[in-house]
């Protein structure tokens, strides 16, 4: 039973959305807690999570997962990366206090002191959305009114 949530969770893992490279994902952490009944796997402590060009660093990373009814396999549902993130794919830098990504919809949020950076400048602000599938970015500014800024590279 314990080997079959172990793939189970495994499977989540590796089954990330179709704008990720197809490599199977690895998570390196202090510690790691599968909740069955949830249907989420909490890493703790120095997470780090590789696939292919993808890193994601945390102190905190929790997957949500669900299974399909037909083929019995699960499948990511959404993520959560709390303190110190930092996330780097193909064409992208980021940072935040908070990342939270939805498969279904393949929008990834950054929250609180959210950074992004790429080959063609950077923007600033407290709430970055950005649409992996379409690449458009909506960026708010915080509470604190604080602007948001973005530094064309030339």
């Amino acid at each position: 039973m314990k080997m079959k949530m172990l793939l189970l969770v495994c499977c989540a893992l590796m089954c990330l959305p179709s704008w990720l490279v197809a490599a199977p994902m690895v998570v390196d952490a202090d510690h790691f807690e599968l909740v069955q009944d949830k249907q989420r796997a909490v890493f703790t402590g120095h997470v780090v999570a590789t696939q292919g060009e993808l890193i994601i660093k945390a102190d905190k990373m929790t997957l949500w997962y669900v299974k399909n009814a037909s083929t019995g396999k699960s499948k990511l549902n959404k993520a959560k990366a709390v303190g110190h993130v930092w996330i780097k794919t193909a064409e992208n830098i980021g940072s935040a206090d908070i990342a939270t990504f939805a498969a279904d919809s393949k929008i990834l949020v950054l929250k609180g002191n959210a950074r992004m950076q790429s080959e063609d400048g950077e923007v600033l602000g407290q709430h970055i959305e950005y649409n992996m599938q379409s690449k458009d970015s909506t960026v708010l500014k915080g509470l604190s009114e604080e602007q948001v800024r973005f530094t064309f590279d030339e």
